[in-house]
């Protein structure tokens, strides 16, 4: 008799059971699907170990073997998922990446055997039957692998068992895991000897142990579920006990309306115990007023009716049931639940008895108070109206009917304080009209009014309704929107707004038009406190002016440091004219042909004593706020005009000098009579003088200007347009200059080769001045292509760094007037030379 045969069918008969009685329970968890494969794969390990020994030959021998990989290849991932399954370590397989992790090592192993297998002649006989030989050769990797899997997944699981029985709370938890813990413990060392240690030594005589070893393992589980309820506890066994427990009572029938089981409860309350009315029918506990069948199927819903207790004793209960039925439409049982309300009667019969000796007393000193409270409300409704009166005095804008400043400041401190706590987005928007100021003055006070009316109407129809709308005063409004979150929520507000303003607004025989600058703070980013988000808000309101109206500005921390500085360098101004901190810097304008110098533009710079040379994009702005720009383009006039005078006496003929003009300049009405006198007084030919204005002056009062510029034009100075087609082009304004030359922006010029729309602009501005009998020149020239492309368009001049930066005075004697020559005017060095060599002067 073979008697191996024998074990290993022993064992793939008891596994095949274990798992039929595990996987058997209609409602399974986790931990008894794994189990149970768990069990079949050992049957499954049995009964190839079974058929491997009884093989006839060692060809088939070695198919059972091969077959088995899938048996030790998943048993230990099995293994670990039902210790990760008893002891709810759910983060290790929650997600479908975990899972993957968990079984690739089990299914790479299988995999790989399977398709690496022994070979027949590694196939031994022995007594019991066939067995394998340890190969040598087969690699490490191959010789290794399945024991560093197998050891590992199984310290991994006496690992999460043994931090189970650290951490659990529970007895029965504590003991199961330890049981658990041993019989891992066991199957690894014994396996380890058996599969592992004993063939290392070279002792092959016996066949495979690792299935009979686990039985270890088995029987242990098994002793853990039968001992401690290990996989048995489920919700619905626990519901279950619960209700066996309550104080509620609690019967079930059969299909028949037979009693099978009852709770305490249900004995407590009726004064039966269970086994006296077991097998008995219900209808008996109703009394015969009750009006119930059971044989009907109906329910009952917290009914209030009365059930036979013990000595034919009536209790009333409240009772509710519910009928079961199968998939076939048979009724399977019924579930009564009721609770005992005999106290609740009695409490109901003195509460109802109380009740109408109140009930008399109530209604007497209910007519007394109704009279009083008549009274009462005749005082209160006279104070709510005289409260409203002083209220709308004190929070209500008498124009607009608005809120006013003061209850806008109010309602954001409050608003503050209840973002804070409850972590909410806000935003505070400070409005200004664009030119409202003109259309006040023009059309009158009166006019002026109806206008903030009727913008304050078009505000208020494009916020929501949770939005607060102010006016905080002239022609600024505050807005505060409500739980915005994000920069998007207040842009889409902002661009609402603005386009509402932008429709014209027709009034009496006018159709005006309006737009708005719009600062933004929005909390909590901007500010805690309701006096530093206005303030925040006002400071980019007047960034957005600053921008060219029309427009919405976010605050930022650079804003207020750029206020801060500007407050600084505009301190700083007064004392750079009275210390003579101002320098001339000049960059040579050349001919496109034939790289002639053709003249210079002055440019300003100022030395400050602490912040370097500064560029004019950082103090002009200043200067015209201040008006510090008169007496500054005073000095530049005056500076540029004695450095042409001393050029043109040592060149010995006349020169080109072009300066900046500010719009404020030309607003003075002395300002033609300064030039005059200035020219007299350095003896400058006016025809080789050269004016250069912005497109700003389309913005002011263009009759003052006009007519400024003409007379400038009369005396024979050249008047040139800067920075031409960025700024507010108007061709109607256009026409009437008299310009002699216009000149193209750096904007444009880099996009030749770049942008086909730059160049088309280019292109257009060329024939555009030829057509009004002006020159052009091109400004910001720093390559090749460009000079190509604007030389074969017919544009006359360059300034640039190709040929040249801005250079001080002292440069361009040493480096170009020397280079003089009275036949062909001044001539152009090469430009890397030039170039290099200035940068020691900047």
């Amino acid at each position: 008799m073979n008697w191996f045969a024998a074990i290993y069918f022993s064992c793939f008969m008891y596994y095949m059971i274990t798992a039929i009685v595990t996987l058997t329970p209609p409602k399974k968890n986790g931990a008894n699907w794994v189990f149970g494969m768990i069990c079949l794969n050992l049957a499954l390990w049995s009964m190839l170990l079974f058929m491997m020994i009884l093989a006839d030959s060692p060809e088939l021998a070695a198919f059972y073997r091969r077959v088995m990989s899938i048996c030790w290849s998943t048993l230990f991932t099995l293994t670990l998922y039902l210790v990760l399954f008893l002891s709810e370590r759910r983060a290790f397989y929650d997600q479908l990446w975990k899972n993957l992790l968990l079984i690739t090592p089990g299914v790479f192993c299988f995999f790989y055997y399977f398709l690496t297998p022994i070979g027949v002649d590694l196939m031994i006989p022995l007594d019991p039957g066939w067995a394998f030989a340890v190969p040598a050769d087969r690699g490490f990797f191959w010789d290794s692998y399945f024991t560093l899997y197998y050891v590992s997944y199984t310290l991994m699981a006496l690992a999460v068992t043994a931090y189970w029985n650290r951490t659990t709370l529970y007895t029965r938890e504590r003991r199961q895991s330890t049981i658990i813990f041993l019989s891992f413990l066991s199957t690894l060392i014994f396996g380890g000897i058996a599969d592992t240690l004993l063939p290392i030594l070279g002792i092959t005589t016996l066949p495979p142990l690792t299935v009979l070893l686990c039985l270890v393992c088995i029987i242990g589980l098994n002793f853990a579920i039968t001992r401690y309820r290990m996989m048995s506890i489920t919700p619905e066994s626990i519901m279950m006990e619960v209700f066996m427990m309550m104080s509620d009572g609690l019967i079930i029938t059969d299909g028949q309306g037979l009693i099978v089981t009852m709770n305490a409860g249900a004995e407590m309350i009726l004064g039966y115990p269970a086994a006296q009315l077991r097998d008995h029918p219900i209808d008996e506990l109703f009394a015969e007023n009750a009006g119930f069948d059971c044989h009907a199927g109906a329910e009952l819903k917290s009914n209030d009716m009365e059930l036979i207790g013990k000595d034919q004793r009536l209790v009333p209960v409240l009772i509710s049931c519910h009928t079961h039925y199968d998939q076939f439409a048979n009724r399977i049982g019924t579930v009564f639940t009721f609770q005992d309300i005999n106290e609740l009667k009695r409490a109901e019969a003195a509460l109802a008895q109380v009740n109408g000796e109140l009930e008399e007393k109530v209604l007497k000193r209910t007519a007394e108070l109704a009279q009083m409270n008549q009274l009462l409300k005749n005082k209160i409704a006279e104070n709510v109206k005289n409260e409203e009166k002083i209220r709308k005095m004190v929070y209500e804008d008498a124009l607009t009917k608005l809120s006013n400043r003061r209850f806008f400041y109010e309602y954001l401190e409050q608003h503050v304080t209840y973002a804070l706590r409850y972590n909410k987005g806000f935003a505070v928007l400070f409005i200004d009209l664009d030119g409202f100021k003109l259309i006040n003055d023009s059309l009158g006070h009166d006019r002026g009014d109806a206008l903030l009316i009727r913008v304050a109407q078009i505000l208020k129809k494009a916020l929501r309704e949770s939005d607060v709308l102010s006016r905080a005063g002239g022609d600024e409004f505050l807005i505060l929107l409500h739980n915005t979150y994000l920069n998007d929520e207040v842009i889409q507000a902002c661009e609402k707004i603005l386009q509402r303003l932008e429709l014209p607004i027709a009034m009496d025989s006018y159709n005006l038009h309006i737009s708005a600058s719009i600062g933004i703070a929005c909390f909590p980013q901007h500010g805690y406190s309701s006096e530093a988000l206005i303030k925040n808000a006002d400071i980019a309101m007047y960034e957005a002016k600053e921008q060219g109206k029309g427009r919405f500005v976010f605050y930022d921390d650079s804003l207020k440091e750029d206020i801060d500085e500007n407050m600084t360098l505009s301190n700083d101004l007064y004392a750079a004219i009275e210390n003579n901190e101002f320098e001339l810097f000049y960059q040579p304008q050349v001919d496109a042909t034939s790289h002639q110098i053709n003249g210079f533009e002055a440019l300003i710079r100022w030395h400050h004593p602490e912040r370097g040379l500064l560029a004019p994009a950082k103090f002009i702005a200043l200067a015209e706020q201040t008006g510090l720009i008169i007496p500054i383009g005073e000095w530049v006039i005056r500076t540029a005009m004695a450095q042409q005078k001393k050029w043109e006496a040592r060149m010995e003929k006349p020169l080109r000098m072009g300066v900046n003009l500010s719009t404020k300049q030309l607003k003075k009405n002395d300002f033609v009579d300064y030039v005059k006198r200035t020219l007299g007084e350095f003896d400058i030919n006016p025809d080789y003088f050269e004016l250069e204005i912005t497109e700003s002056i389309f913005m002011e009062d263009t009759t003052l200007m006009l007519d400024q510029l003409s007379q400038i034009k009369s005396m024979g100075m050249t008047i040139a347009i800067d920075d031409f087609g960025t700024e507010y082009s108007s061709l109607s304004y256009l026409k009437k200059l008299p310009l002699d030359r216009i000149k193209i922006p750096k904007t444009f010029i880099d996009g030749i080769g770049n942008n086909e729309k730059d160049e088309a602009i280019i292109v257009s501005t060329i024939v555009l001045a030829i057509k009004l009998g002006c020159s052009t020149i091109a400004e910001g020239v720093e390559n090749e292509k460009q000079l190509q492309f604007l030389k074969q368009h017919g544009c006359q001049e360059i300034q640039g760094y190709y040929f040249y930066q801005p250079m001080r005075a002292a440069k361009i004697e040493h480096e170009l007037l020397n280079a003089y020559k009275k036949t062909t005017g001044l001539i152009c060095l090469p430009a890397h030379q030039v170039i290099a060599t200035s940068r020691y002067y900047q």
